[in-house]
């Protein structure tokens, strides 16, 4: 820059060009495309179209290389210059990326394509866990590799799809290979890598989120936080909370050895509950299992009033464990009472505890042994095996 310049905001720069791109002023067309009136999302439409044959086809083989269902800038850039587009990419950039996210996805290019593949993730992975399970279990019964439409369109309804044109329209979205008329596994694993990203998503979102430097009014009036929005799945994940709770369970269990046990030590005040506190405090600091919000989520699993408490039958404990475990625990305390007051009122060297020390001593002196467990005199901590012997006299002669 010249000496002396100044650093100038481009804010305002970036907004009338904006303006004029988005259609408010007369444009020229950066393409073979004479578009005075569309916008320039537009007319990047109609070039990927005229390129790839669909917007979505565009998308998954020219734009979304890694398959995440996401674009970060330079990726944009990097893929848009591949294809040979040359407009203004700055300016493309933020007339799509209208939430502000950082990321384009499908829904910015084409919202009813991005609707219809994000549906069949979602339910795809709520009954089957993942899109490989989907082919396997539901789509290719067979087992031939290959799905035609008949095939497609009579399983593809076990995942409540009723409406032929639904179901003819998401067939065609998925095949991507021209001239194809059969679905194999490499069309639909995309899926997999877009719900990996969204879980990587709901992941970060329970992190503190920081100062983030974006103008809340370059696309108009800012958009409040929590207002109600369309129903849609793009940001939604499917969650086995069955499978969530069992493995808690086995958590336990491998911990404390049994769930009367666990729940006895969780519930430090003995009040046979544990509130919505003592369950984040208790799993996310004293087990570590999970953060708090995921504590959260956890509890209200078991039980979905946030002010209730849980209870051991909630956890998954039955009535005949449970007094099991209460009288096996008030028969240990009795033997231990009765332990403490055979030892107080025994006569001195005469109590249990006592003559078990003396046999002990005995033993010892009578077949005494060399310790294992003694380096440079001193006992070593519980695990640790010797140190290396060292001897001065070799060394000495060395």
């Amino acid at each position: 820059k010249p000496s002396g310049a100044m650093w100038w905001n481009v804010g305002p720069h970036l907004q009338r060009r904006m303006k004029k791109q988005s259609g408010a002023e007369d444009r020229t067309s950066s393409s073979f495309f004479s578009s005075s009136t569309n916008t320039d999302v537009d007319e990047f439409r109609q070039v990927l179209k005229s390129k790839f044959g669909s917007v979505t086809r565009a998308w998954r083989v020219g734009l979304d290389a890694d398959a995440s269902g996401l674009l970060d800038f330079y990726e944009f850039c990097a893929a848009t210059k591949a294809i040979g587009y040359t407009g203004d990419l700055r300016t493309l950039w933020y007339n799509m990326d209208i939430d502000h996210s950082g990321n384009i996805s499908l829904k910015e290019l084409d919202s009813v394509a991005a609707r219809a593949l994000e549906k069949l993730r979602y339910l795809g992975t709520q009954r089957y866990e993942t899109i490989e399970g989907l082919w396997m279990r539901l789509l290719d019964q067979d087992r031939s590799g290959f799905v035609g439409y008949a095939e497609f369109s009579t399983h593809i309804r076990e995942l409540g799809y009723e409406d032929d044109e639904e179901i003819w329209d998401l067939f065609n979205l998925l095949l991507v290979k021209p001239g194809s008329t059969s679905l194999t596994f490499g069309d639909i694993q995309f899926l997999q890598g877009w719900d990996d990203t969204k879980r990587a998503q709901v992941h970060r979102k329970r992190l503190a989120v920081g100062w983030v430097n974006k103008d809340p009014t370059l696309h108009g009036p800012p958009v409040v936080p929590g207002a109600p929005s369309e129903d849609d799945l793009e940001n939604s994940v499917s969650l086995d909370v069955s499978k969530e709770q069992e493995d808690f369970r086995q958590f336990l269990i491998q911990r404390y050895g049994s769930l009367c046990h666990a729940f006895d030590v969780m519930d430090a005040n003995s009040s046979g509950a544990l509130s919505l506190v003592e369950f984040q405090s208790v799993v996310a600091t004293v087990l570590r299992y999970c953060r708090p919000a995921d504590a959260r989520r956890l509890f209200l699993s078991f039980n979905e009033d946030p002010g209730a408490m849980l209870t051991w039958d909630e956890l998954g404990i039955s009535s005949t464990e449970w007094m099991n475990h209460l009288l096996q625990k008030r028969t240990k305390q009795r033997q231990v009472m009765a332990q403490a007051l055979k030892n107080a009122t025994a006569p001195l060297g005469s109590g249990p505890r006592m003559v078990e020390a003396s046999e002990k001593h005995s033993s010892r002196l009578r077949l005494p042994r060399k310790r294992e467990d003694i380096a440079f005199w001193a006992p070593l901590p519980a695990g640790w095996g010797r140190p290396p012997s060292f001897e001065p006299q070799a060394v000495k002669k060395a």
